[in-house]
Order: C-alpha cells, then structure tokens, then sequence
C-alpha cells in the first residue's frame, strides 16, 4: 500500500535498504532486462535499445532535454539492467530521439537503398552510413532518399533511372547516401529542401520558397515536366506550379500527387487505373487539377503503387484508383473490385431521389469522380418514360 502512495520522485530515490524482505522480492521480479536477440514484431524502441549501456549513456547526453540534464549532473546512468525500478520514459524518450535525429531502415537491400554501403538486406533497423543526421527520410521501391535538419537531400540506392538524382551512366546503384543538388536550376528561388517523395522509379521533393522539384523516369508524365523526355537525369523545377506554394508531395509508382496552400491538389504521370482523379484512364504529362476536390479543405495526400488518398481537416478521405484488391476501402461489387463504388457518394444520391441502381450505374460510369459528375451522366441518361 506505502509503493501506491509513493510519488514517482521518492521511489527513484530509495535505496534497495529502505525496501522490505517483501518488497525487495518484487522488485527482483520486475528486473528490466536488455534484449538481446530483438522480436521482428518488437517496437523500434526496443529495438534501440539493444544499443551497449556506454553507446547509450553517451547518446543520452546527446539528446536530453533540459528537464533531464539532473541525471547527467548526478552521474546516474540510466542502465536498463539494474535491479531496481527503472524509469522507462527517459530510455524511450532516448532510443525515439536516436531514431529520429539518425533515421533508420530494414528491409531489402539488394541495390544499396539501406545506405550502409552494402547490398546485403537487414532484418533489424540500421541507420545509413552518413555524417549529417536526417529529419525526414522517403521511401521508393528500390531506392531512398533524406532530408537533413540542415535542408541537405540524399538519395541512395537503385538509379538505373536516375531517380537518385545522379547521371545513371556508370552509377546504376548507390551504396552509400549521395548529396544531391538543387543549384542546376537557376530559376529555383531556394536550394534548402524541407520534403522528399520517391517513387518506383522518380523522386519529388519541395524547396523552403514551396517550389517542386522533380527528376528520374517521366516515361508516362510522372516528373511532370514539359516535353516527350523519359528520364530527366538532375532535379528541376516542375513550371506547372511555378507560382504556387506547394506544401506536400506524393509519389506513387509511376503518377505524383502534389498539395498546394490552397488547399488544392494537383496530379500527373500514369492514369490507366484512374488514380490520378480525372474521371478518365489517360496520362498527364503536366500538373493538373482534381476538379473533384476542388473547395475541399485538403490537408495531406498520399499516393500508393496505383491508388490515392486525400484527407480534409474535416476527417473525411477521399481515395481513387485501381481497387483490384480492395485498397481504397470503399466496399466491393463485384470480382476484384470491378463495379465498386463509393458508399458516401451512393448516399447522397440516394438521398437526393435518385433510385440506388442507377445511381450505382452513374458512379461507375463516372469512376466515381464527384456527385456533379454522376448527377449530369444521371440526366444526360435518363430513361425515355422519365423525359
């Protein structure tokens, strides 16, 4: 009953004599161990925390805040193996801090996209080989890119494309992080970058002055750059936004979706399976405006192999794009998806008198492209008894 009443402060305080032959025996049985050989579904904290007691002494100096510069100036060190209660907070607020300020990646690394200067896959978290420390990290599907707190971008891994920013003539992979630059472009009014999207095989990233950058595979628009050129070997600036403040950018395998102050949102590349919300399959070449997102409150985007998301800051999500094995979560009619429709959208119809079947045919003729979209193919097909 005394350890409930306790404060946090006064049980760190007491030494193992201040505890009874009771008390000391639970405490025995709540030892905090350090693991050794991690679990693949452990947390990526645990997973830090297989770091040695000195690396981890040494990086907590590093990283503490100024509420915890008391542990450094008593000289305790936070080791997890002790046998008395140990406050977990400030070694998850460490091993979070190390994954944050160093980034970390696992997974395949068969074209160098881990940055550790090999291509040998990792099934636990490492940081890339760098000297400077990233804020933000992007990742392709074979290749990875970082930003550093500093605005400096890198890029690693498969470039058979140029899509790590480098010429990929005699450099089609990249084992090690590679500092890409900016300063070719001289119509960019900043070189710092502050966001970073990789794609399957092209990369898009956004300047301080809200400016997209773009370079890698354009072969179906997916760069969104002017002319007929599939690959563009060094970052440019994308002149269909030139002007507008863009805030987040999404790539997918082949089409990129881009979010500007406006709220509005933007796409190009590949439209064969719709996912670039224009209500038909064709590709876009240049940035090009979702007309049916147009004066939604847009706050983020994300873009997946062949499909899209856009989430308002109302909550509502909107997603479009191939459906083949239900990724756009909007209910299946049908084999593989072929038919399905979006509920919301059939609500409103309905809602507003239309019978539920045709208003299913209108959305799926329209590839549920907005409700005055279905509405107009709603009219413009009307039964001849209804006229």
């Amino acid at each position: 009953d005394s350890a409930k009443t306790q404060s946090p402060e006064s049980k760190m305080t007491r030494s193992m004599d201040d505890f009874s032959v009771e008390e000391r025996a639970g405490i025995e049985e709540t030892k905090v161990v350090q693991p050794t050989v991690p679990d693949d579904n452990m947390p990526v904290a645990a997973n830090v925390m297989k770091t040695t007691k000195e690396s981890l002494e040494h990086d907590s100096a590093k990283t503490q805040s100024p509420e915890d510069s008391s542990c450094e100036s008593t000289g305790e060190a936070m080791d997890i193996d002790q046998n008395i209660p140990v406050d977990m907070s400030k070694i998850i607020k460490t091993a979070t801090a190390l994954r944050l300020q160093t980034g970390w990646l696992c997974g395949s690394g068969s074209f160098g996209q881990l940055g550790t200067g090999t291509n040998i896959d990792a099934n636990h978290f490492c940081p890339p080989k760098i000297t400077e420390q990233f804020a933000k990290l992007a990742v392709g599907t074979s290749h990875c890119a970082g930003v550093t707190f500093g605005g400096d971008l890198y890029c690693f891994g498969l470039n058979d494309m140029s899509q790590c920013g480098i010429k990929s003539k005699n450099n089609d992979f990249l084992l090690l992080p590679v500092h890409v630059s900016l300063e070719n472009d001289v119509s960019l009014m900043s070189t710092t970058v502050i966001h970073v999207s990789c794609g399957g095989q092209h990369t898009a990233a956004i300047t301080e002055e809200g400016e997209l950058v773009s370079w890698g595979s354009s072969e179906r628009g997916q760069c969104g750059h002017e002319g007929e050129s599939v690959e563009f070997s060094i970052p440019r600036g994308v002149k269909g936004l030139r002007g507008r403040l863009v805030c987040e950018v999404a790539c997918g395998a082949a089409h990129t979706l881009a979010l500007v102050s406006t709220g509005e949102v933007f796409s190009f590349g590949i439209g064969c399976y719709g996912a670039l919300g224009h209500g038909d399959l064709d590709d876009a070449r240049q940035p090009r405006l979702i007309q049916a997102l147009y004066c939604l409150p847009v706050v983020q985007v994300a873009a997946g192999e062949n499909h899209s998301a856009a989430l308002t800051s109302m909550g509502t999500l909107y997603t479009w794009g191939r459906n083949k094995h239900s990724q756009l979560g909007l209910g299946l009619e049908g084999e593989e998806g072929e038919g399905a429709v979006n509920e919301a959208m059939l609500s409103t119809l309905i809602e507003m008198g239309f019978p539920a079947a045709r208003a299913k045919a209108a959305l799926r003729a329209t590839r549920n492209g907005s409700i005055d979209g279905a509405i107009q193919w709603l009219y413009d097909h009307e039964p001849a008894e209804g006229r």
